[in-house]
């Protein structure tokens, strides 16, 4: 199952960026776009009108998978959310990461979506951190889990997210991690609590 979901991805042993432009201090405005790496060596898309922000970090339970392929469903476009500039990776040794999820909706407790870092702020923060929307979740109950070795991950920052209520999240560099399987790369979650 796992060959047949990555078969969608973007593109096949290489970096995936879904910005129109690198970080500002990576070239001159002036160069094309298509040569433009990021400081990641990432290559931006050309359709995509933000630039991304940050870059995606070396974690040490982590390995780097360049022949793994990366999932469409975690980049974005600006003002779609997901990841701008995006890796894939092999979890080394089981990772712990956090959520924050709908307490209306239980199925979401255990999703693709998870950071590196335990919520903290308000809900305001997290949703401007994360590039959330309103509509997508209400963003009021946290969950502490492990990725399970082994598994295949994608992290990267965030893209801009245009919101059903006229709220823009501009492209972040909060690291985000996607976990295209989380049934069977998720264990060991907290009871999770309320947030914030």
């Amino acid at each position: 199952m796992r060959s047949s979901f990555f078969a969608s991805a973007l593109f096949v042993g290489a970096t995936v960026i879904a910005c129109a432009a690198p970080p500002t201090t990576v070239a001159p405005p002036t160069a094309p776009r298509a040569a433009l790496p990021s400081s990641s060596g990432a290559m931006p898309s050309p359709d995509a009108p933000t630039a991304c922000v940050g870059g995606v970090p070396t974690i040490a339970e982590l390995e780097s998978s360049p022949k793994a392929t990366i999932p469409e469903k975690a980049i974005g476009k600006a003002g779609d959310g997901r990841l701008c500039e995006a890796k894939a990776f092999r979890v080394r040794t089981a990772l712990t990461v956090h959520r924050v999820w709908d307490g209306a909706k239980p199925e979401s407790r255990v999703g693709r979506w998870w950071a590196l870092e335990a919520p903290k702020g308000t809900t305001s923060d997290y949703r401007k951190a994360y590039a959330i929307c309103p509509e997508w979740s209400a963003a009021n109950r946290s969950v502490t889990c492990k990725v399970k070795a082994g598994a295949e991950v994608v992290l990267g920052t965030g893209q801009s997210a245009k919101c059903a209520d006229g709220t823009v999240y501009p492209a972040a560099a909060t690291v985000q991690m996607f976990v295209p399987d989380p049934a069977s790369s998720i264990e060991g979650c907290t009871e999770g609590q309320a947030f914030p």
